[in-house]
Parts: C-alpha cells; sequence; structure tokens
C-alpha cells in the first residue's frame, strides 16, 4: 500500500477547538483589563486637586467663639504643656490640682499646697480627692506659678514677684513622694503648720493620722519659717499613716 501522511479526524479535531476558543477569551480579556486600567489612571485627581478642594471645603465651615481660651503661664517661649498630668498647675484664672502619686498637688496663690489624698470607698464609688495639708507660702511672690521647664514626667514651677522675677522654684515629678523646692536667690517660706526639727535637722510635720518629712540642703527651718539661702534646695513630702 502506497505510504500517506496520517489525517486529523474530524473528532480530534472538534477536541481542538476548546482550547483555541479559550485562548481567544484569555487574550481578550487582558486586553479589556488593560484598557480599564488606562481609564482608572487617566482619571484619577492630581495631589495638587485634592489639595485645593480641601482647602475649599474647610474653608466652607462654619467659625464659632464659644469662649476665650485661658492662656498658659509658662515662662519665656516654653510651649504650654497641654495634655500632661500637671497641666491643670499652669492653666486657668483660678487655683487647679494635679495628682503626682501618690501625692497631691494644689497651685495657689503665691505657693503651693500638697498632701497625702484620703480615699473614700463607698458601694458606687472609690475616689481620694485633693488634700491641702500643708501650703507652703512663697514670700514676696504674688499670683500662681507659671511653668519654666516641662516634659512628660514632671516640670519647674516658678514663684515669681511683682517684677516678674523668680523668687523661688518648684520640681515636680509623677511618681515622686515630694517636691523639691530651689532658692535662685534668699528666700523664705511660710508653713502652715509648724515643724518639728530633729537633732539630724530633719523636721516632721504631723497633719491628723499623717506624718510629712521635710529635709533641707544649705537651709533652715524654725517653727512655720522655712529659710533657704541662694542655692539652697528642701524636699517637703512623704506622708506616713
Amino acid at each position: 500500500m502506497p505510504a500517506s501522511s496520517p489525517r486529523l479526524l474530524p473528532s480530534a479535531a472538534r477536541r481542538r477547538r476548546p482550547h483555541v476558543l479559550l485562548a481567544a477569551a484569555a487574550v481578550a480579556g487582558m486586553v479589556t483589563l488593560a484598557a480599564c486600567d488606562g481609564d482608572a489612571a487617566a482619571t484619577t485627581p492630581s495631589s495638587d486637586a485634592v489639595a485645593a478642594s480641601s482647602a475649599s471645603s474647610v474653608a466652607d465651615l462654619p467659625e464659632r467663639s464659644l469662649a476665650p481660651a485661658d492662656l498658659a503661664r509658662v515662662v519665656g517661649d516654653l510651649p504650654a504643656p497641654t495634655n500632661r498630668w500637671y497641666s491643670g498647675l499652669v492653666f486657668g484664672p483660678g487655683p487647679y490640682s494635679a495628682f503626682a502619686d501618690p501625692l497631691s498637688l494644689t497651685a495657689v496663690e503665691g505657693g503651693i499646697a500638697l498632701g497625702l489624698p484620703r480615699v473614700q470607698v463607698t458601694a458606687d464609688l472609690i475616689a481620694g480627692a485633693a488634700a491641702r495639708d500643708i501650703t507652703l507660702q512663697v514670700d514676696g511672690a504674688v499670683g500662681l506659678p507659671a511653668a519654666s521647664a516641662a516634659d512628660p514626667v514632671g516640670a519647674t514651677l516658678d514663684f515669681r514677684g511683682g517684677e516678674g522675677s523668680t523668687v523661688l522654684q518648684a520640681s515636680i515629678a509623677k511618681g515622686w513622694p515630694a517636691i523639691t523646692l530651689t532658692a535662685p536667690a534668699d528666700a523664705s517660706v511660710t508653713l502652715s503648720s509648724p515643724a518639728t526639727v530633729a537633732s539630724d535637722g530633719t523636721a516632721t510635720l504631723v497633719i491628723g493620722a499623717t506624718t510629712y518629712v521635710l529635709v533641707t540642703d544649705g537651709g533652715t527651718v524654725d517653727g512655720t519659717t522655712l529659710t533657704l539661702p541662694e542655692g539652697a534646695t528642701a524636699q517637703p513630702g512623704g506622708g506616713a499613716r
């Protein structure tokens, strides 16, 4: 028999047609996606257009003045210490308190008050108000203290005289059971209660059931008077029951 090339049977030809159709459909899909991507890129607004639209939207918002903002009492160009645990000591027109844990601190005219809060427990509430067991009245200071240094942990409060000069500084910090008083010049502080001075120079103040300690470096304590020469420091605090 003469040799002849194999012929593709009709059934085999039919089996190959679906593969050809699938390939064509895939190519068409890719072309369609490419066209869609091109349209999306062409219609995406530029950053300049978005910025202009945002500025226009903000300008259209109503503006209302509800109340005057209280300016922070700060020294020099120190940024206002907002949203800090002690912010109340340097904001507002009147005395405000802050909780240093364990002590509470209250800014008062010409001084500062401190105390160990007395926790009250009821069926509905556990709370402890700020205590003013010891008030330190800085001789010659007027008004409420102003912050001269501030960070998230603590701050330095300046007690200033009528001419604006700093008479005394108090350093406060979260979790510190005392405050540090520093005298940039000769200073005198009047205590709200008399102190008893031990032979080692340590002074104690007993307020109710709480005993506070007052130690100095270069200063002296006599009854209700704390005297600090220039550069001297004192630390009132503690609070043992």
